[in-house]
């Protein structure tokens, strides 16, 4: 399948900057603010060790070899040169989904359909990633009436890119409704928490226990769901007190319209509703053993931010003993569950350093800091060694290798400061959600308290 995206770019056509040629940048994940004018974009997108010599670079309505010239004479004529100067986007194919030949053939039929008809674009396959891609460079100009290309526009992309992906027989994204985001279609295939995942969840344990609407916005709401499921309304929605936006129901599948909750719970016998709500109320209790143990030689009981971080993972379920589903998670800590491999990251540095306090922590950050400067200048030593006349190919070879080592330490020590950061700030919020969830549940056992006197 293959997934697109694409931003405007704005900055000065004379400002240039040979993006392709920087070596901390030849990655292949690109970043918005890394490409800042049109010969930035240009030179990124037409690299000839991305491009295999430039064999997979084509112009629509315009030569790849002089199009930024012929993009600024559009610009030029029609007096438009401030502002979005062009549009960058990229199409991905999965590994081995397609020949380059291939991936580039469908890069040009894309942009000949989204852009051939009034603006100019550079299409340029690049090989150099185990996932083939496409870079498209459009003038935001158009070469006939001077208009400019407008954002709205790019709604319709993902529908075009899935039409011409379907003639050659490539698989395409299935949507409900609004398409969704690449990154959220992959962990809904993977299984990993999502928003929309741990809703349907939710949505589905209270189907199976409710005979009617109110019945079901009632558990749900006892979930930490707001519900709008007036009749009137065509599409029914579900919130969480911290989200900026409801989800519709109708996201999670077809099987989650208004029409088929509706006959859900019309197929539901009282019996059977009644049955699952007491063995849904029940409480199970975990019969304990002894193991014979003194009370000397009990573990020690860890504090701090480790044990913080321990609790906080214990009560998103992911901690021994305690595998609770998704939605069972209190609302105030459901949406971290979408950021377990941050928290699992941090809880690994706070294990193998044995940081129990913010203190430990800025040491151990100050202690990285200082390495990433002193490996930054060990760096650019070598570099001068390498640039000198006097060096021999085989000594440059060697330093070159020493170079892509010392790299690699200074990622690892500049990751390690963004993790410190990290617990520094998350710590903090931590603590706030945790003094909620034990404000809410006080709240509760009160309510459960006077609902039985």
């Amino acid at each position: 399948m293959a997934v697109t995206k694409i931003w405007p770019v704005k900055g000065r056509l004379d400002h240039s900057i040979d993006y392709a040629m920087n070596p901390e940048k030849t990655d292949a994940a690109i970043r918005k603010p890394d490409l800042n004018s049109l010969e930035d974009v240009m030179n990124y997108a037409v690299n000839e060790k991305k491009t295999e010599k430039k064999f997979y670079v084509s112009g629509v309505n315009c030569n790849p070899a002089i199009a930024r010239q012929q993009f600024q004479t559009v610009k030029t004529q029609f007096g438009k040169e401030g502002g979005i100067i062009a549009y960058h986007g990229y199409q991905s194919f999965a590994e081995g989904e397609v020949t380059p030949q291939q991936a580039h053939e469908i890069g040009v039929e894309m942009a000949k359909q989204i852009w051939g008809e009034g603006y100019q674009v550079v299409v340029a396959t690049h090989l150099n990633t185990k996932c083939l891609h496409n870079h498209f460079v459009v003038n935001s100009v158009s070469f006939l009436d001077g208009k400019r290309c407008r954002q709205k526009q790019w709604t319709d992309i993902s529908k075009i890119n899935d039409e011409i992906c379907s003639r050659y027989q490539l698989d395409v994204v299935e949507r409900h409704g609004k398409s969704l985001p690449y990154q959220l279609a992959k962990a809904e295939r993977e299984g990993a928490p999502t928003r929309l995942n741990i809703a349907r969840e939710a949505v589905e344990a209270v189907l199976s226990v409710s005979c009617n609407l109110r019945e079901l916005k009632y558990h749900l709401s006892a979930m930490g769901y707001i519900c709008q499921f007036d009749e009137n309304r065509k599409y029914w929605t579900i919130q969480q007190k911290d989200w900026k936006r409801p989800i519709r129901l109708i996201r999670m599948g077809e099987e989650y319209s208004n029409d088929q909750i509706r006959q859900r719970l019309r197929n539901n016998p009282p019996e059977v509703r009644h049955r699952m709500l007491h063995l849904a109320e029940r409480k199970h209790y975990r019969r304990s053993y002894s193991a014979g143990l003194r009370k000397t030689s009990r573990h020690r009981k860890i504090s701090g931010l480790r044990g913080l971080y321990y609790h906080y993972c214990y009560l998103l379920g992911y901690m021994p003993k305690r595998n609770l589903k998704p939605y069972q998670v209190s609302p105030a800590l459901r949406d971290d569950l979408l950021k377990l491999n941050e928290l699992s990251m941090e809880v690994r540095l706070l294990q193998e350093h044995r940081i129990d306090d913010l203190q430990q922590l800025f040491d151990y950050r100050k202690t990285m800091y200082e390495k990433v400067f002193m490996t930054e200048a060990e760096i650019r030593k070598i570099r001068n060694l390498k640039t000198r006349r006097s060096t021999t190919t085989l000594q440059k070879t060697e330093l070159q290798s020493e170079i892509e080592k010392l790299r690699e330490e200074l990622k690892n020590s500049r990751w390690q400061v963004i993790i410190c950061d990290r617990i520094y700030s998350r710590s903090q919020r931590m603590k706030e959600k945790l003094r909620e969830v034990e404000k809410s549940g006080k709240h509760r056992n009160l309510a459960e308290k006077n609902r039985g006197d």
